[in-house]
């Protein structure tokens, strides 16, 4: 008998062994014993989620606001309305912390201060201006 042989024979006898063994497990597992459950049938279990959705995602600071209306035409301008008020100290700051597009959007909603969709944040300042909805700078 080669090596060959030999190794094949053990490598049968150990697969034997190892059968042997799952046969044993199959056996235990398929016939209930005493006040031991059977394992569920998943096949016709009911999935679960794993954890409940993610809240919606709030939009960043900069993101522009989406439109309630569709736009006429690209780079459309509405008249300018009536302003709703005198010029105040409660807009957001021109520049630095809390100055944000979506501030000054806000606000010139706030204030029927119209302008385009596709507006900087100094075309509504200058339109907010413009409208007379807060003092002009230098």
């Amino acid at each position: 008998m080669s090596i060959n042989d030999e190794y094949a024979a053990a490598m049968l006898s150990a697969l034997d062994g190892i059968a042997a063994v799952v046969g044993e497990i199959r056996d235990r597992l398929a016939a209930p014993s005493g006040d031991v459950e059977p394992a569920p049938d998943h096949r016709r279990g009911v999935l679960l989620p794993l954890r409940e959705p993610a809240p919606p995602a709030t939009p960043a600071v900069d993101e522009p606001v989406p439109l309630t209306e569709p736009a006429t035409e690209p780079g459309h301008v509405e008249p300018q309305a009536e302003p709703t008020a005198a010029p105040t100290a409660d807009h957001p700051p021109r520049a630095g912390r809390g100055s944000s597009l979506v501030a000054w959007q806000a606000f010139a909603a706030g204030h029927n201060v119209q302008h385009d969709s596709d507006a900087s944040r100094d075309d509504i300042i200058a339109a907010c201006e413009s409208a007379g909805v807060i003092e002009r700078t230098g």
